[in-house]
């Protein structure tokens, strides 16, 4: 993201289309730096824009990267390049949880990213990124959780606070010896000097979540399964296209958009990930395993006749009510509910 200041009035906006909850958030931001500054220079507007300007962009997840580029431009004050930040925010400075977070942790990672700060409310969202890709994605990256503006402008900063500067400084240490040789991470973890320093870089900053999880990723004390939004998030992000179908009816039709090999792997998918996903999710996906089954088989021998189709199709329609049973009984759940913060 880019900040510019303009000839103007006090006023901070986004110079390019951007959806209404991004508005609303950078609005928060807004007041909040009003409150922390006593107002804003009078005659001067703040324009804020993606690199990327042609995708569309909405949510509140840049509403921290927001707030440090106008504390930048009020202040002078630089942050760390190697830095990388997400999170809504309210008007108090609070940080807020905002979802996509080990996409976001990706991103930062491929983009050469050394620290990243995320809310404290995603924490489980990180714990499920381990959950799903191993620890080698917070053993390439420093995970940080942050409560506070403050707690993030503290991360940013290339001069931080002595203790702070000392876990980054050791936390990199181990980082890049993991980074030697991928295939012997989880040993290299086990061993008493690994852990004794993700123990002493716990002791300095206990918000680096990428020291937590490793230690707890080489005492064997990581949760087995997904949280149950993370359990819902991986099915409908892995069975896409096959819930597209389904919900559009496109699956009953033996011409329709899911191809062989696309139901193939699909199924696989859904297979190999059943036993990380929380139990409620179960009978969800073993829905969507019977319908790309079905469908699959369809596929690899088409019904050469009208009986053959007719009982394909009632098939299709009885694994269709299942899977939507499956999907209701499982989002009216009180217990569900309550772990979703619906």
């Amino acid at each position: 993201m880019n900040l510019t200041t303009v000839e103007g009035g006090g006023n901070v906006r986004f110079n390019q289309g951007v959806g209404g909850d991004m508005i609303q958030s950078l609005h928060e931001v807004q007041k909040f730096m009003q409150l922390r500054h006593n107002g804003f220079p009078p005659f001067i507007d703040f324009e804020l824009s993606f690199e990327e300007k042609y995708s569309e962009k909405d949510g509140p997840s840049a509403a921290v990267a927001c707030g440090l580029l106008l504390e930048s431009s009020i202040t002078g004050k630089t942050w760390d390049p190697a830095f990388a930040v997400t999170g809504d925010m309210n008007a108090d400075g609070s940080v807020q949880p905002i979802g996509g977070v080990g996409a976001k942790i990706r991103g930062a990672t491929n983009g050469s990213c050394k620290i990243i700060a995320v809310p404290s409310k995603n924490e489980i969202a990180v714990t499920d990124l381990v959950i799903q890709d191993g620890p080698a994605a917070l053993a390439k990256i420093c995970v940080f959780t942050i409560k506070t503006f403050e707690e993030a402008a503290a991360l940013a900063s290339p001069e931080r606070q002595p203790v702070l500067a000392q876990a980054v400084t050791e936390f990199e240490i181990i980082r890049t010896v993991l980074q030697r040789d991928p295939r012997m991470l989880m040993q290299i973890l086990r061993t008493p000097q690994a852990t004794a320093r993700l123990d002493a870089i716990l002791q300095k900053a206990p918000h680096c979540l990428s020291a937590k999880l490793l230690l707890m990723s080489a005492r064997g004390t990581i949760p087995k399964t997904l949280s149950i939004s993370g359990s819902i998030q991986a099915v409908d992000g892995s069975a896409q296209g096959l819930v597209k179908a389904a919900t559009n009816d496109e699956a009953v039709n033996p011409g329709g958009s899911l191809k062989e090999d696309e139901l193939r792997t699909t199924v696989t998918v859904l297979r190999n990930l059943r036993p990380k996903l929380d139990t409620r999710v179960w009978s969800y996906v073993d829905a969507l395993v019977t319908i790309g089954e079905t469908a699959r088989a369809q596929a690899l021998n088409p019904s050469r006749s009208g009986a053959g189709l007719n009982e394909f199709l009632q098939k299709m329609n009885r694994s269709g009510a299942a899977l939507r049973e499956a999907k209701q009984s499982l989002m009216s759940d009180p217990q569900v509910i309550e772990d979703l913060g619906l």
